[in-house]
């Protein structure tokens, strides 16, 4: 019989050296053994925050929410002043999907780690992606290798968008008021239409933006990547 490895507690006042506090995110599905694993592994304790991504679920069907219930109780008796979040996807929309753990990631201050095992494979999916696109704020990643029932260390490719200044400022605007037009990027950013068309055409090169014509108007949308990119510099 397979027994769960329980997280090793950073709650010893005796430890002499502090730690800054962290965020670990996981999905989790019926079975918790792969995210006890992760804290296992990585460690958590006091001031750290656990985030758990999980799916809707039918009212009638109850074995995920039981398990985000035992992973809870657990956690909790191992140790006080850990803080467990709960966030439901819809995985009928994947780009919702990616968007909000995007502004889950954005809006963490201080370490996170994450792990990519367990759950759906919609939302592991869509978490890999962010995981990758924010790889300058991820610590560590963390996948669970069900052959050798062992937790490991993985890393993850590096995704760079070399942006200029005026480019981002474009980006962002985009972003912010989509479907926008080149004379309204130049009314509201005080540049040429001229510096708005050839960055505007570098970003659609880079696919982060995608433009159209109505009635004589070029108009620029955010692709599902330029948000992703504006999510990253954007404060």
């Amino acid at each position: 019989m397979e027994s769960n490895t329980y997280p090793e507690s950073k709650d010893d006042p005796e430890d002499a050296t502090e730690e800054k506090n962290k965020t670990l995110i996981t999905p989790l599905g019926f079975e918790t053994t792969p995210v006890l694993s992760f804290i296992g592994k990585e460690g958590i304790g006091k001031g750290d925050k656990l985030i758990v991504v999980r799916p809707e679920e039918r009212p009638e069907e109850k074995r995920g929410e039981r398990a985000f219930n035992q992973l809870k109780e657990t956690v909790e008796n191992f140790s006080i002043d850990i803080e467990i979040e709960k966030v439901v996807l819809d995985t009928q929309d994947f780009t919702g999907m990616i968007l909000e753990i995007s502004n889950i990631f954005k809006k963490i201050e201080g370490d996170i780690v994450v792990n990519l095992s367990g759950g759906i494979r919609t939302i592991l999916v869509a978490l890999t992606a962010c995981t990758v696109f924010f790889h300058s704020r991820i610590q560590r990643t963390y996948n669970y290798e069900m052959i050798e029932r062992e937790m490991k260390d993985i890393e993850l490719p590096y995704v760079f968008f070399d942006l200029t200044e005026n480019e981002k400022t474009i980006l962002g605007k985009t972003v912010e008021e989509h479907p926008i037009s080149y004379n309204e990027l130049t009314d509201s950013l005080e540049l040429s239409k001229s510096t708005v068309s050839r960055l505007t055409t570098i970003l659609e090169n880079k696919e982060l933006v995608s433009s159209f014509t109505v009635e004589k108007q070029t108009k620029v949308n955010p692709t599902l990547t330029g948000e992703l990119v504006a999510l990253t510099f954007q404060d």
